[in-house]
Order: C-alpha cells, then structure tokens, then sequence
C-alpha cells in the first residue's frame, strides 16, 4: 500500500478530531484515532509514531499542506487541540500546491499513457490548473511505445464514449481477408490495445457472440445505432477476460494447455524477468536451458511469441504443439529456398 494512501487517511482523521466539539484530543487521543483507523483499513501492523503525528500536524498547518487555523488549548500539565472555527475543514478547501502537482503530474502521465485523441481535452484541463496555481510546465520524463499514426485512432473518442453511454453503433468493417466492406451492427462493451494496436470488444447480435472484437484500424465508418442495446453478459468479467491467453484472439470451445519450453541459456534471463504469460512457472534450470511451463489457450499470438525467437525457444510438450510450430518453420525454410 503506498505510503501517500497512509498520509491521506492520517488526515482525515486528524480533520474530524479537529472539529468535534465534543471531546477534547489530546496527544494520545490523537494517536490513537490514527492507529485505530489505520488498523481498520490496512491491518493491525500499520501503525504511527508520535513523531510522525508531530509531522503530519506541522505539515497540515504549513502552506504547503491547509494552513489549518488549530488551537493548542492547555488543560492543567496536558493540550488538546480544536479547530479555532469547528466549521472548518480541509475537505472545503482547495487543493494545496503539493495536491496540484501530484495531480497535474497524474493527468500528464495519463496522457501520456492514452497519447490518442480522445484524450486531447487532458490537455485544457492541465492549462487550466497552470493558470490557477502558476505551476510550472512538467519536462516529459518517461514515453511509451504508442504508434500516432495508426489507423482508426479518430475511432477511440467515438467508441470510448459509445461504451460509457452505453450506445450501439453501426459499422462498416473490413477485414484483411476480406476485399469488401461488411455492415455490423455493434454493442461495444470494452477497449484493449495490445501490440501497439487497438480493439474493441463487444456483442455481434447478427452472430449472437458477446465477444466478438474488431480492430480499429480496420473500421472504415462508424455512426450511432437506434438499436436497444444489448448489455454485457456478467457472465464477462473484462478484468479476468484476457488472463488465459496472449492478445486477443480466443477461440471458442479451445481449453487452456499445459504448455512446456525449453529456453536456451542465454535468453532464460529474458523470460525470467519479463514472463510470456502470467502463469508462467519454473520447473527446471541447467546449463544447458531453463524448462518452463505455461497454463495457456494457445492461440496466433502465442505461436508468433514462441516464433520471435527463433531457435532460442523450443516446445517439449504438447507434441501437436510443437508439430505445429516445425510446420511453420519448414514453410519459412521452402520459401526461403524457392
């Protein structure tokens, strides 16, 4: 759990002890309030110091954070500490300097992430809080592999907005093994990008499949439906959907296999730090190779996996499996020699 989600509560939790006028909080009335709810939303073992209690009030009356009015109201030897005004709360003020670049660096990043046109207006609201605050223009620190001239991005804004509001849509389509155009009628009910391109998912009432997906640089026109649409099955949990195969493509009626790799030594450490697929597991390391085994619906994005790299990983077992993967490399060797 990050550590600014500890703070945040932290005070929160001093706000309300701050404005309750009926009980007075003194140091360790405040401490354990904290450690109480800290306990109750992340375990018994998250605790805080006294120290960092002194901390978190300092920070909450600097300008950095509210510049909370609090009193110290001496009691005898003992303080106890109230809101010169009960009324207030740092949940009625504006967003402190720190809060603004946090969220400014947020939204940049989300940007960033997106880098697609229905995202643009991110771009207004970063200006917008620059005006406000006076914050300075962030340098771009990090990028992602996101291809701006792929086709079909124009799409993303219509379909992203078609899934929030719930909106059928008609489209024309074109697939690679197609020459013609193809009218669908779509209830578009997800977004996945994979390979540096884009996909929806969603229900094809003409073939009655709930997850039917097309890529969106192969849409060639879009428009809203007047159809009813037909909402996702819960049956598809979209969080869950891609977990037991690579990409996109799930064939129907296809279970998952238990796949083994040979990996050759030199590439084991690849593999070892960036996994092929989430149920990847080690069964045996050698000097001679790494024997790994995945849980997987094989598919074309599995095999071309397996393909990029070459003679460096080799299918042990399912032996239909790797029968398929030696056809495929014998037509490379022919049409190399032709």
């Amino acid at each position: 759990m990050a550590k600014h989600k500890f703070a945040t509560v932290r005070y929160q939790t001093l706000d309300k002890c701050f404005r309750n006028p009926g009980r007075k909080y003194f140091q360790e009335d405040l401490l354990d309030a904290c450690n109480e709810v800290l306990a109750d939303h992340f375990g018994a073992g998250v605790r805080i110091s006294r120290r960092q209690l002194f901390d978190d009030i300092q920070f909450m009356e600097s300008e950095a954070g509210w510049a909370i009015p609090l009193r110290r109201i001496r009691e005898g030897r003992r303080v106890y500490y109230r809101y010169e005004d009960i009324q207030y709360s740092i949940n009625q003020q504006p967003l402190n300097a720190l809060e603004m670049e946090q969220l400014q660096a947020g939204l940049r990043l989300l940007a960033r992430i997106e880098g697609v046109p229905a995202f643009e207006e991110l771009q207004a609201v970063l200006n917008r809080l620059q005006e406000k605050v006076g914050l300075m223009t962030l340098t771009p620190v990090i990028g992602f592999d996101h291809n701006p001239y792929l086709k079909g991005l124009e799409n993303l804004g219509i379909l992203f907005s078609a899934i929030i509001h719930q909106q059928p849509l008609h489209i024309q389509y074109q697939s690679f093994k197609s020459a013609v155009e193809t009218d669908i009628d779509f209830h578009p009910y997800f977004l996945k990008q994979y390979n540096r391109r884009w996909f929806v998912f969603g229900y094809n009432p003409d073939l009655q499949i709930p997850d039917w997906n097309l890529a969106l640089d192969r849409i060639r026109f879009i428009a809203p439906s007047s159809a009813v649409f037909h909402p996702c099955p819960t049956t598809i949990d979209w969080g869950e959907y891609f977990e037991d195969f690579m990409g996109v493509t799930k064939s129907a009626g296809q279970g998952l296999v238990n796949v083994e790799l040979w990996v050759h030594p030199d590439t084991a450490p690849y593999l070892l730090t960036k996994p092929l697929h989430g149920s990847q597991k080690v069964l045996q390391k050698g000097q001679d190779g790494v024997w790994l085994r995945l849980q997987i619906i094989p598919n074309y994005e599995f095999f071309q996996a397996v393909l990029s790299y070459g003679d460096r990983i080799k299918i042990a077992a399912p032996l239909h499996l790797a029968e398929e993967i030696r056809q495929i490399l014998q037509r490379a060797l022919q049409a190399y020699s032709s």
